[in-house]
Protein backbone atom coordinates (compact mmCIF):
# COMPACT_ATOMS: atom_id res chain seq x y z
CA UNK A 1 0.00 0.00 0.00
CA UNK A 2 0.93 3.50 -0.75
CA UNK A 3 0.69 6.90 0.63
CA UNK A 4 0.72 10.12 -1.47
CA UNK A 5 -0.17 13.61 -2.33
CA UNK A 6 -1.63 15.04 -5.51
CA UNK A 7 -2.40 18.48 -5.27
CA UNK A 8 -4.78 18.84 -2.75
CA UNK A 9 -6.10 15.05 -3.22
CA UNK A 10 -4.61 12.07 -0.77
CA UNK A 11 -4.40 8.87 -2.84
CA UNK A 12 -3.56 5.59 -1.10
CA UNK A 13 -3.32 2.67 -3.88
CA UNK A 14 -2.59 -1.21 -3.84
CA UNK A 15 0.41 -2.85 -5.72
CA UNK A 16 -0.12 -6.62 -6.67
CA UNK A 17 1.47 -8.75 -8.77
CA UNK A 18 -0.84 -10.66 -10.80
CA UNK A 19 -0.30 -13.84 -9.92
CA UNK A 20 -1.83 -12.89 -6.35
CA UNK A 21 -4.59 -11.71 -7.72
CA UNK A 22 -7.76 -13.71 -7.00
CA UNK A 23 -11.11 -13.00 -5.56
CA UNK A 24 -10.38 -13.21 -2.02
CA UNK A 25 -6.65 -11.56 -1.71
CA UNK A 26 -8.54 -8.94 -3.35
CA UNK A 27 -10.89 -8.29 -1.11
CA UNK A 28 -9.08 -9.02 1.90
CA UNK A 29 -6.39 -5.99 0.77
CA UNK A 30 -9.23 -3.80 -0.61
CA UNK A 31 -10.85 -4.21 3.07
CA UNK A 32 -7.20 -3.04 4.78
CA UNK A 33 -7.08 -0.37 2.37
CA UNK A 34 -10.21 1.11 2.60
CA UNK A 35 -9.90 1.09 6.32
CA UNK A 36 -6.26 2.69 6.03
CA UNK A 37 -8.35 5.31 4.01
CA UNK A 38 -10.59 6.04 7.02
CA UNK A 39 -8.45 5.74 9.54
CA UNK A 40 -5.91 8.58 7.54
CA UNK A 41 -8.62 10.82 6.28
CA UNK A 42 -9.91 10.86 9.72
CA UNK A 43 -6.42 12.12 11.71
CA UNK A 44 -5.58 14.52 8.77
CA UNK A 45 -9.00 16.36 9.58
CA UNK A 46 -8.76 16.07 13.28
CA UNK A 47 -5.12 16.47 14.27
CA UNK A 48 -4.00 18.55 10.90
CA UNK A 49 -6.79 20.68 10.30
CA UNK A 50 -7.73 19.26 6.81
CA UNK A 51 -10.77 19.58 5.31
CA UNK A 52 -13.42 17.00 3.67
CA UNK A 53 -13.35 17.36 -0.09
CA UNK A 54 -16.87 18.26 0.22
CA UNK A 55 -16.14 21.01 2.56
CA UNK A 56 -13.72 22.48 0.43
CA UNK A 57 -16.68 22.63 -2.77
CA UNK A 58 -18.36 25.03 -0.35
CA UNK A 59 -15.72 27.50 -0.50
CA UNK A 60 -14.95 27.73 -3.73
CA UNK A 61 -18.80 28.63 -4.77
CA UNK A 62 -18.50 31.78 -2.71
Amino acid sequence: MNFSLKDQDIILSLLIYDQYINSNTLLKLFKQLLAKADEYDNILVEQYGAKWKNQLDQFDKI
